[in-house]
């Protein structure tokens, strides 16, 4: 099932913040989509949040960072994205992907 994600981006290093709307299956879906769009976000060091429907308020859905890079059974990962819940993902061209 689709849904409409609100999600408002603040890049602490440049006081901006980008705001997108994205209908897709996941959140992580949708900032794939976003990161897709726009490669200007991937060197950066980023907050991300997710507008409410019915409040308004945003919801700190976790932070990416394009600096860094950590190594994890043998692999090498960059362009980390760590969600509120726990999970981290990895960019690669196709999008997000889980790190294992």
């Amino acid at each position: 099932m689709a849904y409409r994600y609100e999600i408002i981006i603040l890049d602490r290093a440049l006081y901006r913040f980008t705001e997108a709307k994205e209908t897709a299956d996941s959140f992580v879906e949708a900032m794939s989509r976003i990161f897709l769009s726009d490669t200007r976000l991937c060197p950066r060091i980023l907050n991300i949040y997710c507008r409410k429907p019915v409040s308004g308020d945003l919801q700190l859905m976790g932070r990416y960072d394009g600096l860094m890079a950590v190594s994890s059974g043998g692999e090498a990962y960059s362009h980390i994205l760590s969600l509120s819940n726990g999970m981290d993902y990895y960019l690669t061209d196709d999008g997000f992907r889980r790190k294992l």
